[in-house]
């Protein structure tokens, strides 16, 4: 129930996790909420007071290393030699790898942690130069309803993909993406090959009128 959301016991406990997230070192083996264990953190069993105590930790990670992070790939690692200037980049060399599918339950703030802003930056340039391609197509091919509706989708589905990323790291799920990344590339195949030709068709026109006139 949302009423549970505002209960004294749920606003307690979110600040327990977000203390043990300050103080942790390895956060995907210290949460312990409902008595969840790394196996069950694997497999997606993750509340949202879960997600509390791995945000702490990426938000420390960033803010730790804010330009580059820590690493890729070095969120789920323990025992991290760190090198650098903390506050400025601090990035691991060394550490013992845990090769599993943990991770912040947030692209945003798994990036961060590994990547900094930079990575970050470079992650929604794509998506956001993505989102504004189709939206320019969808005006230079407005007199065309079934396409234009076609990409105006594709750019909801554009934010629905990024919407997702904010409580799960929704952008490296296959199932999500391999068809999101259909229907995009779908789409701006079309968009290439269409406005190639109108673009071709446009100049044709312009030469006609030009060896007319002469």
């Amino acid at each position: 129930h949302i009423s549970a959301l505002f209960s004294e016991q749920f606003i307690q406990s979110t600040f327990e996790q977000a203390e043990m997230g300050l103080e942790s070192d390895w956060a995907v083996g210290d949460w312990t909420t409902g008595g969840g264990d790394v196996q069950k953190l694997e497999e997606g069993d993750v509340t949202s007071l879960v997600r509390i105590l791995l945000w702490t930790y990426s938000a420390r990670k960033l803010i730790a290393s804010p330009f580059i992070g820590l690493g890729w790939g070095r969120f789920n690692d323990t025992n991290l030699v760190l090198v650098g200037v903390p506050g400025l980049f601090e990035v691991a060399v060394d550490g013992e790898q845990r090769l599993s599918t943990s991770n912040a339950h947030s692209t945003y703030f798994h990036v961060l942690a590994e990547s900094g802003t930079v990575g970050l930056f470079m992650l929604l340039s794509i998506w956001v130069l993505l989102y504004r391609r189709l939206g320019k197509a969808s005006r230079l091919l407005c007199d065309f309803i079934g396409i234009r509706a076609y990409l105006v989708a594709s750019q909801g589905l554009v934010v629905y993909a990024l919407g997702c990323a904010l409580t799960g790291h929704a952008l490296a799920s296959p199932s999500l993406m391999v068809p999101v990344f259909t229907i995009l590339g779908t789409g701006i195949a079309f968009i290439r090959t269409n406005i190639k030709r109108t673009a071709e068709g446009s100049q044709d026109r312009l030469q006609d009128v030009s060896s007319s006139h002469s």
